[in-house]
């Protein structure tokens, strides 16, 4: 036997923020992290296998021929799960991280389907943990009147804060399970001195997240307090510096959007920061979870098990009894009470190797970009 859990993390995001970007360096990252560990993170089946992968190749040649283009890069078709097997050894027990990427168009309006509206707004609320991206580049270079005006609208932070509001209103109501909420401003490759800036503006980024979403982050203290509630920002490409942010209006809505410009720069690799961090808060909400659903698994291996050898074991009326040993019932009897034991042996003993997997994730050193909201108020 060979357990398998799932956990659904929720994405709350407009389109053009870098939600693939960021799935890309959660793999890559994730996997980097695990090189000499009894551990693998991987795509669960071909398909997404081969389109993570192409994705990350398109990254890493964009990079590496210093001919980058984030439109083309980032462009998502259709809702996508993506389930990311996290497991022990080849063979060993595993936890599937489910993934739901999606067209932002989808919570914004430009794209029409009920259907996959709401497959998204589902998988949110069903998301122990939900990643809040928000466009950094935006966010730093609104300077003028009409564009602070239209930052709002272009962050889409009204949609964003209705599906927070469902997802902690589901999960305040779950008592059982944990919950988490990180804030992450994505591209913000610019705004740390850890990146060779020569300037760290990384106090200015978070003032201006908490501006913008403070309301965002009242909803979730208010609808689900126990929630973690963070603030991380990321790194998604590595090797980049913002160029320029310009404001023009888009040419089909004539609302005002920023479209940045990076230029690649040395040593021109796909190399994340800050995604690390996202691993360990994943592993450490895992944890807690994986304990619970390990105890309910032992639990129910274990009642089979006394059930099965209370069946060996019961009093019976001699003729009975001697009619079950001679028709081969008993040995039937004694066979799937053994099979129970077994169960319930291996059962343990898998999830104590996933457990030392998670354990070691757990316990990697995070750098100081993460912020515990909860804590910093």
């Amino acid at each position: 036997m060979t357990p398998t859990m799932v956990h659904r993390i929720g994405i709350a995001a407009p389109s053009g923020v870098g939600k693939t970007t960021l799935l890309a360096s959660l793999l890559l990252d994730g996997r980097e992290m695990l090189n000499g560990q009894n551990g693998r993170l991987t795509a669960e089946n071909q398909a997404q296998s081969a389109d993570l992968s192409d994705l990350i190749n398109r990254i890493k040649g964009a990079l590496e021929n210093h001919h980058l283009n984030l439109g083309a890069i980032n462009a998502t078709i259709g809702v996508k799960n993506y389930r990311l097997r996290l497991g022990a050894g080849v063979s060993g027990p595993s936890v599937i991280l489910d993934i739901m990427d999606y067209p932002g168009g989808i919570i914004t309006g430009e794209v029409q389907d009920q259907n996959s509206w709401v497959r998204v707004q589902e998988h949110v609320e069903q998301s122990t943990m939900l990643l809040v991206p928000i466009n950094a580049p935006a966010l730093m270079s609104a300077t003028t009147i009409a564009e602070r005006a239209a930052l709002s609208s272009h962050l889409a932070i009204e949609e964003v804060s209705v599906m927070v509001e469902s997802w902690a209103k589901f999960r305040g109501g779950i008592d059982s399970e944990p919950a988490c909420i990180m804030f992450c401003p994505i591209r913000c490759e610019s705004y740390f001195s850890d990146h060779h800036n020569v300037v760290d503006e990384s106090a200015r980024l978070f003032q201006a997240v908490s501006t913008a979403y403070r309301d965002v982050w009242d909803l979730v203290r208010s609808n689900a307090p126990r929630a973690q509630i963070g603030y991380l920002p990321l790194d998604t490409l590595g090797s980049v510096s913002l160029q320029e942010a310009r404001w023009l209006p888009n040419s089909t809505t004539g609302k005002l959007e920023c479209q940045p410009t990076f230029h690649a720069r040395a040593p021109y690799k796909f190399s994340p920061k800050g995604v690390r961090n996202l691993m360990v808060l994943t592993a450490k909400l895992l944890m807690e979870d994986t304990e619970r659903q390990a105890e309910a698994q032992e639990s129910r291996a274990g009642r089979l098990y006394r059930e099965a050898s209370e069946e060996v074991d019961r009093d019976r009326f001699v003729l009975w009894r001697w009619w079950l040993e001679a028709s081969g019932q008993m040995d039937q009897m004694r066979g799937r009470a053994e099979q129970r034991r077994s169960e319930l042996v291996a059962a343990r003993s898998q999830l104590g190797t996933l457990r030392e997997t998670m354990e070691f994730l757990r316990t990697h050193q995070m750098d100081s970009r993460y912020v515990a909201w909860n804590e910093r108020r």
